[in-house]
């Protein structure tokens, strides 16, 4: 399989991995389109998506039976989707989060859960409000991490590879981004705060996947005796392609693992970051390299 990879014509067959990577892109774009035209196609937390979070004390030790109760009745009084989970600090209370109601649904809630459980043992404890403006929003924190990360990463890619090849890898790190968003869509992971660490982890592999097939081109081209960069393109590549794909397995085969020994919390971050690697050694293999010609290669005289 390596050696029917190695074979490959990567800048004769640009076009079509560009489209299928363009293909990811597109409806990666798409999603997120429809999620800010008020379609869901992302699943928010409470956290990210901001809303309504109060701790309720039900004046009883809280059972899965009350749980699922609370949560019909929370539904019901909010008229929205509301979550119940019992609460940590409290044994006696619930923790009901919702989207962002008014004081009278957050009231609401309240005297419908007082006529189930006992009006004189139902007490609010505390309530808090979170708001996607205050940076924890898809416009906030996320973005801000997303910025700044790959602020760093594209002049760490334009010291060592010039610009058009720092333009080429953050494409490519923008499509395996794209691509680890796809899967949250796909699964319906809730995106919350542990998608900035899954982010940072993205732009990690992603890196490191180019530096392997980028360091080969750069090698090739400076060691001479090609006319242009586009002769190193091709055999560049073949020569990276092998430990390209080594460190792909290794990565998965640890992912895997977390998967299956981890926590659900464990499980939500290691799904998306299994696409990304995936998407990473695509991107790297078939698209940096080419698409590194097509804006012009490397300038610097060869040695």
């Amino acid at each position: 399989m390596l050696k029917r990879i190695s074979d490959f014509d990567y800048l004769g067959r640009f076009k079509l991995t560009g489209i299928i990577a363009a293909c990811f892109f597109g409806a990666a774009i798409l999603c997120i389109i429809l999620t800010k035209c008020g379609v869901s196609a992302f699943v928010f937390d409470y956290d990210y998506a901001g809303g309504v979070k109060m701790q309720i004390d039900l004046g009883a030790k809280i059972t899965s039976e009350m749980v699922d109760t609370a949560q019909e009745i929370c539904i019901d009084a909010a008229g929205e989707k509301a979550s119940v989970a019992a609460s940590s600090s409290v044994n006696t209370a619930i923790i009901v989060k919702t989207g962002n109601i008014n004081s009278a649904a957050r009231q609401n809630i309240v005297t419908k859960l007082g006529e189930k459980f006992g009006a004189d043992k139902v007490k609010l404890l505390a309530t808090s409000i979170a708001d996607t403006g205050t940076g924890l929003g898809p416009n906030g924190k996320l973005l801000t991490v997303f910025l700044f990360a790959f602020l760093i990463i594209f002049v760490y890619l334009v010291a060592r590879y010039g610009f058009a090849g720092a333009c080429a890898g953050a494409v490519c790190v923008l499509h395996n981004l794209m691509v680890m968003l796809l899967s949250y869509v796909l699964f319906r992971i809730e995106i919350g705060s542990t998608v900035i660490s899954a982010v940072l982890v993205s732009i990690g592999l992603s890196v490191v996947s180019l530096a392997v097939v980028f360091d080969s081109l750069r090698r090739l081209w400076k060691d001479g005796g090609k006319d242009s960069f586009a002769d190193v393109v091709n055999p560049g590549i073949s020569r990276a392609v092998a430990l390209d794909t080594k460190i792909l397995l290794a990565s998965v085969a640890i992912i895997i693992v977390l998967m299956i020994s981890g926590t659900a919390a464990m499980r939500t971050i290691c799904i998306p970051l299994l696409f990304a690697n995936i998407a990473a050694w695509y991107a790297s293999v078939f698209i940096g390299g080419p698409l590194w010609k097509v804006l012009g290669g490397m300038k610097a005289p060869k040695k």
